[in-house]
């Protein structure tokens, strides 16, 4: 008799264990599908960075550039203020 209890606290410790590792593995999904959205956020949001600077540097208004690439204007000024004096 004993030995079916140990036997079935060890199935139920195998499941709780399954149980634990397939949650795991969906969070773990979960958090790297976020990361590669937020890094892809991230990158368009790089990307019309460096369009606007192209643009500051070619000498285009800050209204052009604010249509274009929808930036802020004071965005596309923070960036105008980081280009390197000329």
């Amino acid at each position: 008799m004993l030995h079916m209890k140990e036997k079935g606290v060890g199935d139920m410790q195998t499941n709780i264990e399954r149980i634990l590792d397939e949650a795991l593995q969906q969070k773990l999904e979960e958090g790297r599908a976020i990361g590669l959205e937020e890094g892809r956020e991230l990158g368009r949001e790089e990307g019309k960075r460096a369009v606007a600077r192209k643009l500051l540097l070619k000498g285009m208004d800050i209204p052009f550039i604010v249509e274009t690439t929808e930036l802020s204007e004071e965005e596309i000024e923070r960036i105008k203020r980081e280009l390197p004096k000329q």
